[in-house]
């Protein structure tokens, strides 16, 4: 038992010594490594580089958090890097607000097929205008034509232009021809239409200058409310392959359909829907309307060409709505056909809204749509007899509505604006995917009635301060296609009109401004990309470095690429120090033929030329991440080992190397006790210089667009100085960051190991 006792004993004196030896040789490590680091900070190179060390470290342990978006796959919104294409800017002459606050938009018909060669403008005095789009020298851009002087005894309302045929020409050739008129009415009862032709003796559509070239007028018994609408519809996307005859006789003793003229008055008796034939502009019938409350603007629905005289189709009518009914009138002698109640007031502020070519189908899956006060809901109307659907609720007032043209059922694309949403549907309550749009409402709210052009499948919505935005009515994942913003905000605008442009051959769409600015917009936007640095944008979103031409975040793909370029970095350099360790000491210990041809073989490879090494390795391999690696490991460890061949050399002459070898010692234990530890401050030197050139080694891969680009570094996005010269002109955030980061990722392990070198060589520590 007692030998027991002394055996514990001992094992614990022993252990206790052992642990007391470990505590001293932590002590005294300890104490090295203190006296090492003040020697080190001492150094200005090894403490610059010892700050910009850790702001690189600090940058990538964030940077899960600093990354905003998918360095590569996010793909800025296009309301951020789309915007219209700004045909021109224009001022008019004159003052465009009505006593209101309304600006009046702007009109356009196509009559020719290569588009429009002018807009036609109103003013609240009466004068209207033609403002040349620049398709001819005598119609340039900006050109203002005065087509009717006005006055200020009434207050004109917006002018409506729209095409009929030439019956006469019909009659005798066959032949369709189309002229424009201009519909407006006064406040004092007053009811204007003027054919529109153009100053060529020949009569040809954009030849010479726009002129008058008659004048029909009319009144109604007592005040006029509104604008007076015409059976005919505007065309301002294609030449009218239809319209109604300009001679009202002639059209109906002919079975064609005749040119009217609906307008809206009241007097002390009530409020009234009177009919007049355009040409010549004569009253037909009036109907009194049957409730108190101002009605909305009429519609003509369901109209034919090449219709009968003795009353028009079945489906022909013109629909009123009032208080909280919809009306029906037949157009041939005002009776009315049905009325639909509904639930609450219609909102006849915005009116009754029928697609572009249902106005001239007699499809009996065709109707009407109206908002509906205080329900926030739009119904449906349908032309035959007034049956009312639910179309959708939206969470705000409407404040538009607009779809796509047809012939009959419901519109394929179907828009309702509010003032910060868009829904899109494709039939009743029927939201296409991602139908409910949320708008930048940045620059007000969008309170003015959207327009849609059909080739582009796009509706434009303006806001109160100027803000256009144009979005898809089919399913995407950004369905808003560009933003762009009328600057200086004006106090008040128009809503937006579509029209085919003669001058570009584009579809365009034109706004009117309180001061008298017109300005014109391509439908179809232009890449903005690459989008400088801005802390806001329409979507929201922040880029604090812009976009590239792609429209990829750069501050993301910039932080991403820290940690990867810390991945290549030490990767490379802990696989070269170790490759070279192995390889330095084989050939600087042992001697023979073995040791002699791996000391050739490095020496041929150091001695190759590096990148064009490196291109076609990488290029033979793939340049996969992992195989630049790789590639970077094999082909960097020649340098590194001739600086460790000469260090083993020169140890294993001292005097310890052959007191090991005396005491029995064997070459591992030689090689791991007392060669290694002898060349540490050595490799800590030479695994810093290691870093930073497998860094600039990937970086110059990737410039040259040898390595793979899908890999987040800074030499991934350098490589846009190389392939895309012309963008990095214009963006500068393109080159700026990476190339300051690797320049100082580089400078920055070249000063550390300067530090290390005034470590381990007392030397310099004095320079």
């Amino acid at each position: 038992m007692a030998g027991s006792a002394y055996i514990v004993m001992m094992v614990s004196e022993m252990n206790s010594e052992a642990s007391m030896l470990r505590k001293q040789r932590l002590s005294f490590l300890l104490k090295r490594f203190r006296k090492q680091w003040s020697i080190y900070y001492r150094s200005s190179y090894g403490k610059v580089g010892f700050y910009i060390l850790v702001f690189f470290l600090i940058v990538t342990v964030l940077s899960p958090v600093l990354v905003q978006h998918n360095p590569f796959f996010y793909i800025a919104p296009t309301e951020d890097t789309f915007a219209g294409e700004q045909l021109f800017q224009t001022t008019v002459p004159y003052a465009t607000t009505s006593s209101s606050g309304t600006v009046y938009a702007p009109a356009a018909s196509v009559l020719a097929t290569q588009g429009a060669y002018v807009n036609y403008l109103s003013s609240p005095n009466g004068t209207i205008y033609a403002i040349g789009l620049g398709a001819t020298p005598l119609t340039s851009t900006g050109s203002v034509f005065t087509l009717k002087h006005g006055s200020s005894a009434s207050t004109m309302f917006p002018i409506q232009v729209f095409p009929l045929a030439d019956v006469q020409k019909f009659l005798t050739s066959s032949t369709l021809s189309f002229n424009n008129y201009v519909l407006s009415g006064f406040s004092n009862g007053s009811v204007n239409l003027s054919e529109v032709s153009w100053s060529s003796k020949l009569d040809i559509v954009g030849q010479g200058i726009p002129i008058v070239v008659s004048n029909e007028s009319a009144r109604v018994n007592g005040t006029l409310l509104m604008s007076p609408v015409s059976n005919s519809i505007a065309q301002t996307e294609d030449a009218p392959t239809g319209a109604p005859f300009d001679n009202y006789q002639l059209s109906v003793n002919a079975g064609l359909e005749p040119a009217l003229v609906f307008a809206v008055s009241s007097n002390a008796t009530g409020y009234y829907l009177t009919e007049f034939s355009a040409v010549p502009l004569r009253h037909i019938w009036s109907v009194k309307l049957p409730y108190t409350v101002a009605p909305s603007e009429p519609v003509f629905t369901g109209g034919e060409i090449g219709i009968g005289n003795s009353g028009y189709s079945t489906s022909t009518r013109v629909m009123i709505a009032q208080g909280s009914s919809m009306m029906s009138f037949s157009p041939a002698d005002g009776k009315m056909l049905w009325m639909s109640n509904t639930t609450s007031a219609v909102n006849t502020n915005l009116g009754i809204y029928v697609p572009f070519g249902y106005d001239l189908s007699s499809s009996s899956t065709n109707m009407a749509f109206a908002a509906m006060n205080g329900s926030n809901s739009v119904v449906g109307f349908y032309f035959s007899n007034g049956s009312q659907v639910p179309i959708y609720t939206t969470q705000s007032a409407p404040t538009g509505i607009i779809s796509s043209n047809g012939i009959s059922g419901f519109p394929s694309s179907f828009v309702i604006q509010t003032a910060d949403k868009a829904y899109v549907l494709n039939g009743p309550e029927k939201l296409i995917s991602g139908g409910i749009i949320s708008l930048p409402t940045t620059r007000g709210a969008f309170d003015r009635s959207p327009n849609f052009d059909s080739s582009s499948a796009s509706a434009f919505l303006v806001s109160s301060a100027g803000l256009i935005v144009s979005i898809s009515t089919q399913p995407s994942a950004h369905p808003i296609r560009w933003v762009s913003s009328i600057s200086p905000a004006p106090g008040a605008l128009s809503q937006p009109v579509i029209f085919r442009d003669a001058n570009t051959g584009l579809t365009a769409i034109t706004i009117l401004t309180d001061s008298g600015h017109l300005y014109a917009y391509a439908t179809i936007g232009v890449d903005l990309n690459p989008l400088p640095p801005t802390l806001k944008t329409p979507s929201g979103a922040i880029y604090l470095l812009g976009t590239n031409q792609y429209g990829n975040d750069v501050f993301s793909q910039w932080v991403a690429s820290f940690y990867n370029d810390w991945i290549v970095g030490l990767s490379v350099a802990i696989g070269t120090i170790f490759l070279s360790i192995i390889v330095g000491m084989y050939i600087g210990y042992t001697t023979g033929f073995k040791s002699t041809v791996v000391e050739t073989v490095t020496l041929v490879v150091f001695l190759m030329p590096g990148l064009p090494l490196l291109i076609v390795v990488a290029s033979i391999l793939g340049a996969t991440f992992a195989n630049l690696i790789l590639i970077l490991i094999v082909l960097g460890w020649p340098f590194t080992t001739f600086t460790l061949i000469g260090v083993v050399k020169s140890i294993k002459s001292r005097s310890f190397i052959e007191a090991a070898k005396v005491s029995g010692a064997g070459t591992m234990q030689i090689l791991r006790r007392h060669m290694l530890p002898n060349m540490t401050p050595l490799l800590a030197y030479l695994t810093a210089v290691s870093v930073g050139g497998a860094v600039i080694s990937i970086s110059t891969l990737q410039f040259l667009g040898i390595g793979s680009l899908t890999i987040e570094t800074w030499g991934a996005m350098l490589n846009v100085i190389y392939s895309n010269y012309f963008a990095v002109v214009n963006a500068w955030w393109l080159v700026y960051p990476p190339a300051i980061a690797v320049t100082m990722f580089v400078f920055a392990f070249i000063f550390v190991s300067r530090g290390l070198d005034e470590v381990v060589n007392p030397r310099i520590r004095s320079r």
